[in-house]
C-alpha cells in the first residue's frame, strides 16, 4: 500500500468521526484555557 492510499484511508476515518483534527486540538486548548480562567488550574508550568 502506498502512502498516498495510507493517508487517504486516515483521512477517510478522521472524517467519519466529524471532527477534524484541528477542532479537536482547538476544543483542548479552549478547554484549558477555560480551567485556567476558572481557576482550576492554578498555575501553568511553562
Amino acid at each position: 500500500m502506498s502512502d498516498k492510499q495510507e493517508a487517504t484511508e486516515v483521512t477517510k476515518k478522521a472524517a467519519s468521526l466529524g471532527i477534524s483534527l484541528d477542532w479537536w486540538a482547538l476544543a483542548v486548548a479552549l478547554g484549558l484555557a477555560l480551567f485556567v480562567w476558572a481557576g482550576w488550574i492554578k498555575r501553568v508550568p511553562w
